[in-house]
């Protein structure tokens, strides 16, 4: 069959995109696209695997079928006399048997002399096998490319739209290979070249999971991203299977992420290196003491031109009496740009679907702009910032002050103390950022990954969760882990500990008696009920 029986697309001189539902039917178009918007039909010729296009016989009722004007039909009336002086630009690309580009524009038919201005026709049929024609005035027009390219310069929107509508006529089985070799207008696609390739996750627990659902259908809808995404796996055997199997055959994580279907291009793999090898992006999701070793397996074994995400709540201990951010571990180990996630997304929620946002830290623009797209949906918004520290310090601390929540609900202290609490913990967080990250900006606690995420854990977290079981059952907090958390660590205790070693070894526990309370009140030294003795002092109230 001809390759012209992937041409889908048609755009009319004013920039409006339309799926011709003739062509997915096998049914070559005559398209008249006028200045008005709107755009018809002016001859259909059906074909098989034996006729050649322009050959057969129109189908009845065929001649002169309106399509759908645009969305935006009054508008362009309006500025009719205007339009009118536009010119439809046309592009006609052949793509060889494997998938390289020729431009041949020279062999563009004239429009008949029959077609008064300001109509611009293109006769379809008349290009010869393998040919396809391309309407590219206002690329932003087509439909499923309208975010992705709003954002590009004019020069790379055009490549953007000639690459998603040439991939229309070569096979998929061999896309992967093409987008990596695929030049247009003689250069390089930077936009793909930079964002091919697949995006892994580093992770074995309950929000990886719920994130690499995310990631998996964007990158099965985004054209310039491998629709492979690969999971990396702590191998562990239920019921005498293997999870990675398990995960493989019923595209369901069933310990971390039960009644929740994975996307079929998520891949679980058992082996760090084997997941982690030519990805692009590497997105971090594992409890936060296990990253130093994790990126030692790492390190001389990804790409140079990787980048990193981190969804890592806490902080590394370094030498000296201080501490490190988790993107730090990560820069310093494998040399490689990272970014960080962080937002009021509880994981049950989101893998539910429920409206909620998140904000990026990313440092480069290019690059946010990428991470948008990949990490977006319709239900999870995505905000980004360019302050990566406060982002990463926001995710950590807000655990400490869950846990004091939690102390709260154990002890049935009432609304009221619980909010002085949190407000209490959110003086603490702003000044331990004035204090020890002067380049950073408070207006970062506005955003999700702010406040929104501190009211979200202190009420629904599990940080909140255990530290009121902590006071109600009086078990430790190890136990409590085995019992609620299905062994997995909690990130505020050990959140506490990190942050109350940096401040003991400057003596400033009096100047953060929350962080030092909690810290405390999980090593025991003292009971959960003195917690409000010591904030009636706090230094704010001075």
């Amino acid at each position: 069959m001809s390759s012209l029986s992937k041409i889908k697309i048609i755009e009319n001189s004013e920039g409006q995109g339309f799926y011709l539902p003739a062509a997915e039917k096998g049914i070559l178009l005559n398209v008249t696209a006028n200045a008005e918007g709107t755009t018809r039909v002016k001859k259909a010729v059906s074909f098989s695997d034996n006729v050649r296009p322009g050959e057969g016989s129109s189908p009845s009722g065929a001649e002169d079928r309106p399509l759908s004007p645009p969305p935006n039909h009054r508008k362009i009336k309006k500025k009719r006399k205007k339009k009118m002086k536009r010119k439809v630009k046309v592009r006609i690309i052949r793509v060889g048997k494997g998938g390289e580009e020729e431009e041949v524009n020279d062999e563009v038919p004239p429009p008949p002399a029959s077609e008064p201005p300001p109509y611009a026709y293109f006769d379809i049929s008349s290009l010869p096998p393998g040919y396809g024609v391309f309407y590219h005035s206002m690329p932003t027009a087509f439909h499923r490319t309208r975010r992705e390219t709003a954002r590009h310069t004019e020069h790379e929107t055009q490549i953007e739209t000639l690459r998603l509508a040439s991939e229309r006529l070569v096979s998929s089985t061999s896309r992967q290979k093409q987008d990596r070799q695929r030049k247009i207008e003689g250069g390089i696609v930077r936009f793909i070249r930079r964002t091919e390739g697949r995006t892994e996750w580093s992770d074995q627990k309950f929000k990886g999971s719920v994130i690499a659902k995310i990631v998996g259908v964007n990158a099965h809808r985004l054209q310039y991203i491998d629709d492979r995404v690969t999971m990396y796996v702590y191998e562990e055997m239920i019921d005498g299977q293997k999870l990675t199997e398990i995960i493989n055959t019923t595209h369901e994580n069933v310990k971390y992420l039960p009644g929740h279907k994975l996307p079929p291009n998520v891949v679980a793999v058992p082996d760090l290196v084997e997941a982690a090898a030519d990805a692009d992006f590497l997105v971090f999701v594992v409890p936060h003491q296990f990253v130093r070793n994790l990126c030692n397996t790492l390190v001389g074994k990804i790409k140079p031109t990787a980048i990193a995400i981190s969804l890592i709540k806490g902080f590394d201990i370094a030498e000296g009496g201080g501490i490190e951010l988790i993107s730090n571990v990560i820069n310093r180990s494998l040399k490689v740009p990272v970014a960080v996630l962080m937002g009021a997304n509880l994981a049950g929620e989101v893998a539910k679907e429920n409206f909620c946002e998140t904000t990026i830290g990313c440092a480069d623009k290019k690059v946010s702009l990428a991470l948008k797209e990949i990490f977006e949906a319709d239900y999870f918004r995505v905000v980004c910032v360019e302050d990566v520290e406060t982002v990463e310090i926001c995710g950590a601390l807000k655990n400490i002050v869950a846990c004091a929540a939690g102390f709260c609900d154990g002890l049935q202290l009432g609304d009221n103390t619980k909010a002085a609490v949190i407000r209490l913990g959110l003086m603490e967080m702003v000044q331990f950022v004035k204090t020890f990250y002067a380049n950073c900006k408070l207006a970062t606690f506005l955003e999700s990954c702010g406040v929104a995420d501190l009211i979200t854990t202190c009420y629904g977290g599990r940080n909140r969760m255990v530290s009121e079981a902590f006071v109600t059952t009086g078990k430790s907090i190890e136990d409590l882990e085995r019992e609620k958390l299905n062994g997995q660590k909690l990130q505020g205790p050990i959140t506490a500990h990190e942050v109350n070693y940096m401040l003991a070894a400057r003596k400033m526990e009096d100047k953060f008696p929350l962080f030092t309370a909690v810290d405390q009140i999980c090593k025991r030294k003292i009971e959960p009920k003195q917690l409000i003795e010591l904030l009636k002092n706090h230094p704010v109230h001075q």
